[in-house]
């Protein structure tokens, strides 16, 4: 089976799974949340300073989880990403490949936004090539 998903948050089930597409992924719940519209105003308030990304430190911990996997994975991320930017997808390729692991491949779509990254022609194109070399091996 080949899975694609937006987040490793169920990684329990990863043992059954022959490769991953994860489609705008973030590093961590922790990084994800600094992007979020509303954390300008976070730090604007010395109560909230730091706080809301700090209270979801460990939680879907990506960048982490990722380079242990032992099976090949495709991130795909559209450049215009306004809600998790592509250098979340960037950092995680980079993680993986400082970790030795190889079989990791990082796909830029010229357009998408966080939703609709599948809807790029050129994303779907190297989906589908991605599910056949990993069929291929199996």
């Amino acid at each position: 089976a080949v899975v694609s998903t937006q987040s490793t948050g169920g990684s329990e089930f990863l043992q059954r799974v022959r490769g991953l597409v994860l489609e705008s992924a973030f590093m961590s719940a922790e990084e994800a949340a600094k992007n979020f519209p509303a954390a300008k105003y976070w730090n604007y308030f010395r109560i909230t300073r730091d706080r809301i990304p700090r209270s979801m430190s460990g939680i879907f911990p990506t960048v982490s989880l990722l380079p242990q996997l032992q099976l090949p994975v495709l991130l795909v991320h559209a450049e215009d990403d306004h809600t998790i930017p592509l250098q979340h997808s960037v950092e995680l390729h980079r993680a993986c490949s400082r970790a030795g692991k190889t079989d990791v491949h990082l796909h830029s779509a010229s357009s998408g936004q966080h939703r609709y990254v599948h809807r790029d022609s050129a994303a779907m194109e190297a989906a589908n090539k991605f599910i056949k070399q990993v069929k291929h091996v199996l």
